[in-house]
């Protein structure tokens, strides 16, 4: 499945690098390229949802995802920083999450949202499932000049 996953995404990346090559003045923000990306995302995903271990359904995709790791995404940097660090945590703009680790975890954990909860718990090495994010998008407005002018 995850392979099925990970092609669903590629196709959506090259369509909208082609609609966006195509037709750059339909997209005036980052953002507008974000939703574009993630409606292309639903419309072409092989499965969009499944259920955690409690039985709760889930998105595979989702905007603005807590990186699993403090990091330095200040200009171009995309750079892991330790835990110990005065880094916080990055967002993906859009990630794909496994299924695998939805299954097999709580809506707490999947959210992401408290840190020392997560890497204890879901960043363990006896984990079940590997990888947590099959796809992870951040987007560098700075490393594309169309979108600057």
């Amino acid at each position: 499945m995850n392979d099925k996953i990970i092609s669903a995404v590629d196709k959506c990346i090259e369509i909208i690098c082609s609609d966006f090559k195509a037709n750059p003045t339909l997209f005036f923000t980052e953002n507008d390229l974000v939703c574009y990306f993630y409606k292309l995302l639903q419309e072409n995903f092989p499965v969009k949802e499944t259920l955690d271990k409690e039985s709760r359904k889930h998105f595979l995709i989702h905007c603005e995802y807590p990186t699993p790791f403090k990091c330095d995404m200040e200009k171009d940097n995309f750079i892991i920083k330790p835990d110990d660090s005065r880094y916080k945590r990055g967002h993906y703009d859009i990630v794909i999450l496994s299924p695998d680790f939805i299954r097999n975890e709580s809506y707490s954990l999947i959210k992401a949202q408290t840190y020392s909860e997560y890497r204890s718990r879901v960043l363990r090495e006896d984990r079940q499932y590997s990888p947590i994010v099959l796809y992870g998008v951040v987007s560098k407005t700075r490393r594309c000049p169309q979108l600057s002018t």
